[in-house]
This record gives C-alpha cells, structure tokens and sequence, in this order.
C-alpha cells in the first residue's frame, strides 16, 4: 500500500519548516534524515493509523538542511524561544564532511516545540538539488527529504533498504567514523542486517563502546 507520508508530518513541524524558511536569505530549506526515516517507519508499521503513528512516533531532533539557491546574499534565521547549543565548522568536525559541500553545524533548543525540541541547523556551501541531497546522506535507510515546495523524496536505495531490512553505507569516508555509523544504526535497527566489509560486529557486541558524536547528522541517527 502507498501512503501520503507528508500528511503524518506534525503541523508544528512543518510550521517551523515554514517559518525557517521565511526567515531564511538565500537557502532552500530541507526537513530530512533520522526525523522522516522513523516517521517512514512508524506509519509502515502501524498501515497509516494515524492514532497509532502518533503514539509509536518520538523523534529525538529535527535536521533541517539549508542549500544556496544562488542569490548573493545568505542569512541563517534568527528563531524566537530558542538557545543555541553548538555552532560548529565541519572542518572542525571532520574533513570528509567539508568535502562533501557541508560548511557549517548549528545545534539548537526550541522551547515549546512538539514532538520535540531539539533542531539541528545542516548549512551546504553549494547549491544542490532535493535529489542530490538526499543522496549526499551516507547510509542508504536516511536518503529521504521533504519541502514545502518541492513535497517528499527518498532514493531507491533508501525504499529497497526498508523493505529489504539491509543497512549499508553508500559513502567512504574515516574507518573509525564508519564503524560508528554503523554500529548506531545497527543498534536502532537491531532487526536489520549490515552490508558491509568492515570489521563492525565486535564494536556493537562491546556494550562499553558508546560512539562519539557531534549532533545527529555526524552520525545519522
């Protein structure tokens, strides 16, 4: 069965999408990640039941993606109720990060925000298309994207992962940084195998390795 998945996005959601992207100079703005893939599989898993969604669904934050649309000008917004946790370079992050076109993090507390409160700001120093930044997310389950323009994109890889139970990373990158990708998403998706040659099994077997992490979108989860 298809589903409308965007009619599950909670209004205040995508008020806030709404309200970013007024108050936002020179971006396109994205709703995408770990927010749309558990909303994904929530609605998959309860056949759409809108009560039931609500109930299985507890996001822990909200990634929110800003790409140039090619004006000259570029200004983050200014949010009301808000504190700001981090603000990070991604060269401060990780190399590969920068690479790929991510310039900067922001981390941030939105008070009175519901399902939740936590937001996190993913700034691109290049222009791109909802297709090629779904495509820029590493592992292949969180390659989904929403805006209020352009409506919901997932790529093949992420539908075939779901339907498939499988997790792979679709990007190469610090091995270190990879086996945590790994393990975090193994561990969320205890139900799905791992496509991979790297040596991550004994990484999410040791219940005392707890991977590092800088916001959500270091690690995807």
């Amino acid at each position: 069965m298809s589903y409308d998945y965007t009619r599950f996005i909670p209004e205040s959601v995508k008020n806030l999408l709404q309200q970013v992207k007024d108050l936002s100079e020179g971006y396109d703005v994205y709703l995408g990640g770990g927010f749309l893939r558990d909303l994904y599989c929530c609605v998959n898993e309860w056949s759409g039941d809108r009560v039931l969604v609500d109930i299985c669904f507890e996001p822990k934050d909200i990634d929110l993606f800003f790409v140039p649309n090619g004006t000259s000008t570029q200004t983050l917004p200014t949010l009301s109720k808000s504190y700001i946790n981090y603000d990070k370079k991604a060269e401060d992050i990780a190399e590969d990060m920068a690479a790929r076109g991510v310039a900067s993090l922001r981390g941030m507390m939105i008070s009175g925000l519901r399902p939740t409160h936590d937001v996190q700001f993913i700034v691109y120093g290049k222009e791109m298309s909802i297709e090629e930044l779904a495509a820029d997310m590493d592992c292949n389950i969180n390659q989904v994207m929403y805006s209020l323009s352009k409506g919901w994109y997932q790529t093949e890889e992420f539908i075939s992962g779901h339907e498939n139970h499988t997790i792979k990373l679709l990007h190469t990158f610090d091995e270190d940084r990879m086996i945590s990708r790994l393990v975090r998403m193994a561990r969320k998706f205890d139900d799905y195998s791992v496509d991979t040659d790297l040596d991550w099994e004994a990484f999410y077997n040791d219940l005392e390795y707890v991977p590092e992490r800088g916001g959500s979108f270091c690690e995807e989860d």
